[in-house]
């Protein structure tokens, strides 16, 4: 039921698999409590998800750690943008209530040789350069942000890129944000920022009053 009832894996920004699939592969677990983790593909890892009496079962080196399941596929996943494209694409949501907004898959630290030792961003974006989308409009994340609110109003915003020159990132957020709001006729959403800390502090106060909140 991956890609049909269940939420199969989108490639993000941030990817981490140790070894890339070209099948299906779901999303995310969801734990008996609630607990949401991301699915991640390693061959080295002692972990084995299997079905087992029509349950699936979570096992550590041939041991029972819990039973299992996917996480549902979010109905907007199958509707399309006013300019055709798949909303999943341009907005995947991370676990049951984070919608991700990706608003550059370029960083400038990586010219020059400059680029943190852990950040797999231009490589990420250079593995999966035919199935993740580049550069997104505000328009676009705006109607897929909107369509996702309706069916899970609950649901909050992370906005993640690579860092630009200057006041570009929080240019670039704030327009976002406004979009969002715009789209969905809400003022309320709670925006999160996963961004490098801008060198003029005055930029915060910018992002709070457009509606960041962490």
């Amino acid at each position: 039921g991956v890609g049909d009832r269940h939420k199969e894996n989108i490639p993000l920004i941030f990817d981490y698999c140790a070894e890339y699939v070209e099948n299906v592969f779901p999303c995310d677990i969801r734990f008996p409590l609630g607990s949401v983790v991301f699915v991640r593909v390693d061959p080295r890892s002692p972990y084995l998800i299997r079905r087992e009496d029509g349950a699936l079962v979570l096992e550590k080196d041939g041991k029972l750690v819990s039973t299992v399941e996917w996480t549902e596929r979010p109905a907007y996943y199958d509707r399309l943008t006013s300019d055709g494209l798949e909303m999943r694409r341009v907005m995947p949501l991370i676990g049951e209530c984070c919608g991700a907004i990706m608003f550059s898959y370029y960083c400038m630290n990586w010219e020059g040789g400059l680029q943190c030792r852990f950040c797999n961003i231009n490589a990420t974006a250079d593995h999966h350069k035919d199935s993740i989308l580049t550069s997104n409009r505000a328009d676009q994340i705006g109607e897929a942000a909107a369509a996702a609110l309706e069916e899970r109003p609950y649901a909050h915003m992370i906005l993640s890129g690579g860092s630009l020159p200057k006041a570009r990132v929080s240019d670039t957020c704030i327009a976002l944000m406004e979009a969002v709001k715009n789209h969905s006729g809400r003022e309320d959403i709670p925006f999160g920022l996963n961004i490098a800390a801008p060198r003029d502090t005055s930029e915060n106060e910018r992002l709070y009053a457009a509606g960041a909140r962490s």
